[in-house]
């Protein structure tokens, strides 16, 4: 079968499309045919061998499979699986940085808590934009523990990871503060956001200062999407919770609950979010889509900045 790689022999950031062997599923595992799978900025970083090596990761093998979120049609069940059965379309999470077959392949294996069924009929393009962006946008508002009418801000409201916190957040009753380009302000607004703050990431202005001047007491919550860090923390209230989204840098904040989330796959979170989009509380984005041939053009796209929604590889 044909899968996207990097190889971490060279000394420049490359992918590739390889035959690689199908996998097969264990037990307590499903095989996945792909439809789609997303571009997440971690490919970025998976397919330049410089970065990985200075990660220090042990036993690094020759090459690895890129993609995390995917969505498909359970093609093959292991031992012990009973609750997914074949036909049965899927979205699914990766969520291992260094794997030898990642979601962008025609066929990948995953443990049942990796997978959430979805309807029968589906769009399954739009499902391949949900799982890693809408887990990595629910998984920060439940570890700062927000209540209802708190001030939430949330950098880079409008783009892929952003979107989906200020929707998920104005259902949960927490007064949103989408933090984006002013381009993004009807946007961000539509998904929910109770305020909006423009900033021009580029013409290096006070993030801190613009979310002040609208929000004079302050954020009880920071979720900094778009990795604000320390230009951001000066808009939080004394002793409130500043969360860091993957690769972000964590400031110090003296007094303040500060966090990391790191995107796992949860069966719950999954579940949830299917039904959130079913619903129509969650609003799926297709930004682009590339064949698996094209994977370079598409790293290309998402490297060059400013996509809002998902990138998307099919076979």
């Amino acid at each position: 079968m044909r899968a996207v790689v990097s190889s971490t022999v060279t000394d420049r950031p490359n992918v590739s499309v390889a035959d690689v062997p199908v996998p097969l599923p264990e037990a307590g595992q499903v095989q996945v045919k792909l439809s789609a799978a997303g571009v997440n900025p971690v490919a970025l970083v998976t397919a330049d061998p410089a970065i990985v090596r200075r990660l220090g990761v042990p036993a690094l093998p020759d090459q690895v499979g890129l993609g995390w979120d995917l969505a498909g049609v359970v093609s093959a069940v292991g031992a012990g699986v009973t609750v997914f059965e074949i036909g049965r379309p899927v979205i699914g999470l990766v969520d291992k940085f260094i794997t030898p077959i990642g979601a962008q392949s025609e066929y990948v294996v995953l443990d049942t808590h990796a997978v959430a069924a979805l309807p029968d009929g589906a769009d399954l393009l739009a499902a391949a934009t949900l799982p890693a962006n809408a887990s990595t946008a629910r998984q920060p508002l439940r570890l700062a523990g927000a209540q209802s009418g708190d001030a939430v801000v949330v950098t880079g409201a409008a783009g892929a990871v952003g979107a989906f916190a200020v929707e998920i957040g104005s259902r949960l009753g927490y007064r949103m503060i989408g933090v984006a380009r002013p381009a993004d302000e009807e946007l961000v607004r539509c998904l929910g956001a109770a305020e909006f703050v423009a900033i021009d990431p580029v013409a290096a202005d006070d993030p801190a200062a613009a979310v002040r001047a609208v929000v004079p007491d302050g954020a009880d919550v920071i979720i900094d999407a778009a990795i604000l860090v320390d230009k951001i923390t000066g808009a939080l209230v004394e002793g409130g919770s500043f969360v860091a989204v993957n690769d972000a840098a964590v400031p110090t904040i003296p007094g303040a609950k500060v966090h990391k989330v790191s995107v796992r796959a949860d069966a719950d979170d999954l579940a949830a979010i299917v039904a959130d989009w079913r619903a129509g509380r969650l609003t799926a984005r297709v930004a682009e889509q590339y064949r698996f041939e094209q994977v370079a053009e598409a790293h290309d796209r998402l490297r060059a900045g400013g996509v809002r929604g998902r990138l998307l590889l099919a076979p």
